[in-house]
C-alpha cells in the first residue's frame, strides 16, 4: 500500500527543493570567496591541487543550476531532481577524491601544511568537509523529491538571478585567476610562487 502524500505538502517540498537548491548555489559561492580571500590578502597562490578543488565545487554547484533552471521552465520532476543532485554526487565525490589527496600528501606529522590554516584547519581540509556534506545533503534531498502533476513552474526571482549571477562571476574569475597563474605555459607549477602572466608580459 503506497502512501498518499497530500499535494499541499507536495507542493510545499517542491518549494523546498527549489529553495535548497538555491542556498546550495549561494553557499558554495561563499566558499569560493572565501578561497579567494585566502589567495588575495593572504597572498597565497593556489596549487595545481587546490584549483581541481575549486572546479569539483564548481562542478557540484552544476546539479542545483539544472534545478532551478528545470524549476523556472516548469519542467521540474523527481527524474529532473534526481539527475542535478546526481550531477552533484558525481561532483562531490570527485572533489572528495582531490581533497584526500592532498590530505595524505600532507599528512606527515612534521608537514606544516600548504597554506595558511583557517580554525586550525587547512583550505583543503575544509574542502573535504565541504563535499563530505555535499554528499549528505544529496541524499538528504533526494530522499524528499515529490512528484506534481503537472511540473510546478517558479519564475526566477530577483534572489535566484543574483545568485546565479555571482556563481557565473566566479566561474569567470577562476578562469582569469588560472590564465594569471599559466601565463602563456602549458601546465600550472605544482608550488606556484608568482603569476606567470605578469612575468612573462614583463610586468613584474
Amino acid at each position: 500500500m503506497s502512501l498518499q502524500i497530500p499535494r499541499s505538502v507536495q507542493r510545499d517540498l517542491s518549494l523546498a527543493g527549489y529553495w535548497g537548491a538555491v542556498v546550495f548555489v549561494f553557499a558554495y559561492c561563499m566558499v569560493l570567496l572565501c578561497a579567494f580571500l585566502l589567495q588575495f590578502a593572504s597572498s597565497e597562490l593556489p596549487c595545481v591541487l587546490c584549483m581541481l578543488q575549486r572546479m569539483a565545487m564548481i562542478f557540484t554547484c552544476m546539479g542545483p543550476v539544472y534545478i532551478i533552471s528545470r524549476t523556472a521552465h516548469g519542467e521540474m520532476s523527481v527524474t529532473n531532481f534526481a539527475r542535478g543532485y546526481g550531477y552533484t554526487l558525481i561532483g562531490a565525490v570527485i572533489g572528495m577524491l582531490m581533497s584526500l589527496r592532498q590530505l595524505t600528501n600532507r599528512g606527515a606529522p612534521l608537514d606544516p601544511g600548504y597554506g595558511s590554516a583557517v580554525l586550525g584547519l587547512h583550505a583543503y581540509t575544509w574542502a573535504f568537509v565541504s563535499f563530505a556534506i555535499v554528499v549528505l545533503w544529496s541524499g538528504v534531498n533526494m530522499l524528499f523529491a515529490v512528484e506534481l502533476s503537472p511540473p510546478r513552474q517558479l519564475p526566477l526571482g530577483v534572489v535566484p538571478k543574483l545568485v546565479l549571477g555571482l556563481f557565473l562571476v566566479l566561474i569567470a574569475a577562476n578562469v582569469v585567476s588560472v590564465f594569471f597563474e599559466v601565463g602563456f605555459h602549458w601546465k600550472l607549477p605544482h608550488l606556484p610562487t608568482r603569476y606567470e602572466l605578469l612575468y612573462d608580459l614583463g610586468i613584474k
